[in-house]
């Protein structure tokens, strides 16, 4: 007698959460939104300072070279493919 009592009060006490489908359908309009790319940080660098002028060993020239030749390139087109990707999305709605 207890035992049903108080399953009765359990299970007419339990709510029940309703959503609104507006946010269902704007959860699955930014889950399909790609992420951005992150901004490549400028590598770290030694500089040394002589006769009035900053200067760079040729390891630090090169990792500068690197950067600008080849993660710039990298960066500017990983965020062309995100433009193309966001504008696909953003056509279809």
């Amino acid at each position: 007698m207890i035992l049903s009592l108080a399953l009765s009060v359990l299970t007419s006490c339990t709510t029940v959460e309703t959503t609104d489908p507006s946010d269902t359908y704007r959860d699955i309009l930014i889950s399909i939104i790609p992420k951005l790319p992150e901004v490549p940080t400028l590598p770290q660098l030694s500089w040394t300072y002589k006769d009035g002028l900053y200067c760079l060993d040729e390891d630090n020239v090169n990792k500068l070279l690197d950067y600008g030749e080849n993660t710039l390139p990298l960066f500017r087109w990983e965020m062309q493919q995100y433009q193309r990707k966001l504008d696909a999305v953003l056509s279809a709605l």
